[in-house]
């Protein structure tokens, strides 16, 4: 059997590799909408978590972090070899602060103060609760003698070593070893 060529096959392989009747295949516009949104949504949230977080630095310095409790001050101390023990009996305080201005108030603030002393001084908690008066003093004079931006600036932590000297100054049969506070807040 011979095998001859068909005229039609290559009209027909013509056809169907070079059809001019045929119609443009048509994409889809939906990847392309997707992948425009997954682009709006990734953007969105990687720049809410950079507000987020060049704006909660700022949040943190408003905010204090709260003291420990006295009973914990304790319980840590006996873990140590300094075992101290906390007066808090000095109850809450509301300094007025210095006016930032002539035509302003100063702040009112809530302070309740307490402070830490070696555990077995005696003589030292029998001064301190005769001289507690004197104590009140010394914290209400620092609070009135400062802004309320004089004391953001100075911050809590520089206010509490600087009490702590102010008071021990006063002291004459020992020393407090840290100032706490309960609470620390400015009122407008």
């Amino acid at each position: 059997m011979e095998y001859r060529e068909n005229p039609y096959a290559s009209r027909a392989q013509a056809f169907f590799t070079d059809n001019v009747y045929s119609e443009p295949v048509k994409t889809s516009r939906l990847p392309k909408i997707l992948s425009v949104v997954l682009m709006v949504v990734v953007v969105g949230f990687v720049s809410t978590g950079i507000l987020f977080i060049a704006f909660n630095r700022n949040a943190e310095n408003q905010y204090r972090r709260n003291d420990p409790t006295p009973q914990k001050v304790i319980n840590r101390s006996k873990r140590s070899k300094s075992k101290v023990t906390t007066f808090n009996e000095l109850g809450q305080m509301r300094p007025i602060t210095r006016a930032e201005s002539d035509e302003e108030a100063g702040c009112v603030m809530v302070v309740t103060p307490w402070f830490s002393f070696p555990d077995d001084d005696t003589p030292l908690y029998e001064e301190i609760s005769q001289k507690d008066r004197l104590i009140k003093s010394i914290i209400n004079d620092y609070f009135t003698t400062h802004t309320k931006s004089e004391l953001l600036s100075i911050g809590e932590k520089q206010i509490k070593e600087e009490l702590t000297e102010q008071i021990n100054e006063q002291l004459v049969m020992g020393k407090i070893t840290k100032l706490y506070f309960d609470e620390y807040q400015f009122f407008q």
